[in-house]
């Protein structure tokens, strides 16, 4: 009787880890639920008796077929691994969810195509480092180069002059005797600007009452320019209009005169009456202008000697080439 009883208790045994050890099949339309072992009776079985058939094999369970799963248990039978992420969702239904671990993301560095020489190639411009830094260097190069300035000198910025000359007069005449060389005062006046440190352009008036029993008079009004090919003088170069006429003095009852084109060349030098090293100020320049009015019929000349009184506006701090202690110095009135 007693060995009919442990064999009708090893046969319950073996008959609960049998169904232990079969998977519960998943419901085809819901989410399979979370297998659940059953508990063992532990009341039912003696505690010796219980240790001693715990570790008892499945010699006659059969070897599952392998069936096809569906993506919700292939994804509850993959393992965790360290670093994944669990859906809380997920375990409700028995599912785990393998989330890969999110990277930083790296730098990326777009690379200007290249020639085969590894020269960028034309219209495009390259964003690595080095060659940013070639890029800047350049640019830098050519606005120090835009920003190039003069430094201080008294003729710069806007001018305004004044002057008296000497003047020679002479008169050539086809049908008439030469009217020779007449002394006289002649009067200028000249404003304009200076363009660059070599050159001043502006206009120019000029009035020569000249003769003395034979009165001629005449003026101009003409472009000026003055150009400095070296520091100890200037060139002067002038075109616009005159005219000029007077009594004949072989024939007080007749006259002659012109007007139309007149050109005029000369050359002269500044006498800085001002600071040097300061811009703008006050310039006297000594001058030897010589005017010519052509025409097929009368002809006119005159010969200017004289001196030019100049004041200058100068540039503005930021327009010069200036040390540090120019740079921030207070300008002082004269």
């Amino acid at each position: 009787m007693g060995q009919l009883r442990l064999f009708a208790i090893l046969f319950a045994v073996t008959a609960s880890g049998t169904v232990l050890a079969q998977p519960a099949a998943p419901a085809p339309s819901t989410p399979p639920a979370p297998t659940v072992e059953a508990p063992v009776d532990a009341s039912s079985v003696p505690p010796s008796e219980s240790e001693a058939v715990a570790p008892v094999e499945e010699p006659t369970s059969p070897a599952p077929e392998a069936t096809e799963q569906s993506p919700s248990e292939s994804a509850s039978a993959a393992p965790v691994s360290e670093g994944d992420t669990v859906n809380p969702g997920s375990e409700r239904s028995g599912a785990t969810i393998h989330e890969p671990e999110s990277e930083a993301p790296k730098p990326t560095q777009s690379l200007a195509p290249a020639k085969t020489d590894g020269t960028p190639m034309k219209g495009v411009v390259p964003t690595d480092d080095s060659s940013m830094d070639e890029h800047e260097q350049s640019r830098a190069d050519d606005e120090e180069d835009k920003e190039w300035l003069p430094k201080p000198a008294p003729n710069q910025g806007y001018y305004l002059s004044a002057g008296v000359s000497l003047a020679m007069s002479a008169a050539f005449d086809p049908d008439r005797p030469t009217r020779g060389p007449t002394l006289g005062a002649a009067y200028n006046f000249r404003w304009g600007e200076a363009v660059t440190e070599w050159v001043d352009l502006g206009l120019e008036i000029g009035l020569a009452p000249v003769g003395g029993d034979d009165p001629w008079t005449y003026g101009r009004l003409s472009f000026d320019s003055r150009w400095y090919p070296s520091d100890l003088g200037f060139i002067n170069a002038s075109f616009g209009i005159g005219g000029g006429g007077g009594v004949d003095p072989y024939d007080a009852d007749y006259s002659r005169g012109r007007y139309g084109e007149v050109y005029l060349l000369g050359i002269g030098t500044n006498i800085f009456l001002s600071d040097e090293s300061r811009s703008g100020g006050w310039i006297l320049s000594p001058v030897a202008t010589f005017e010519v009015g052509p025409d097929e019929n009368f002809t006119t000349t005159g010969l200017w000697l004289g001196l030019q009184v100049a004041w200058w506006s100068g540039l503005d701090q930021d327009k010069l080439e200036l040390s540090i202690e120019d740079a921030y110095r207070r300008p002082v009135d004269d």
